[in-house]
């Protein structure tokens, strides 16, 4: 099985490896990180139905999966045009004492569990709409009740977020 990764919109990767695929049969393929990266909540709806119709109507291309759950607030910048959640103020629980294996054994501790939240607000318009664009075009709901929340973290995270 072959995989990528990609920003970009579904009509260019249907265009550049899609309509190209046939050389590399009878091997299939999937987009293990679709991204969305810059795109409307119609664009991404649109995308990932259309990632569905041809899945199910093509013998190479299994399909796709979204890229990311929750925003990665520790990488920044560019990194957080991604993901499908936020994480709420609220704090459900801690986590037990996990240990950081990139620093010394001194960094271990235990960490916050925020409520997780739809609201990016950091990101324009219906950009932000990234969950109800997947719920849409995969026939499910917009999740609610325990471990969800509606208010996020502002885009100044925590010190106990990052790294």
């Amino acid at each position: 099985v072959h995989g990528l990764n990609t920003q970009s919109p579904w009509n260019f990767v249907q265009e550049m490896v899609a309509k190209e695929y046939e050389h590399f049969s009878p091997v299939p393929w999937f987009i293990g990180e679709y991204g969305g990266n810059g795109q409307e909540k119609a664009v991404i709806q649109a995308d990932l139905e259309a990632m569905d119709l041809v899945a199910s109507q093509d013998t190479h291309f299994l399909g796709a999966a979204f890229f990311q759950f929750q925003t990665t607030y520790w990488k920044g910048g560019g990194e957080m045009n991604f993901g499908l959640f936020s994480l709420g103020s609220a704090t459900l629980s801690e986590t037990g004492v996990l240990c950081d294996k990139m620093t010394p054994s001194s960094s271990c501790r235990s960490w916050p569990v925020h409520c997780l939240s739809t609201e990016l607000e950091w990101l324009p318009g219906t950009k932000a709409e990234r969950a109800a664009a997947v719920a849409a075009a995969w026939g499910g709901l917009l999740p609610s009740g325990q471990g969800f929340c509606g208010r996020r973290l502002s885009h100044e995270t925590p010190t106990n977020l990052r790294r």
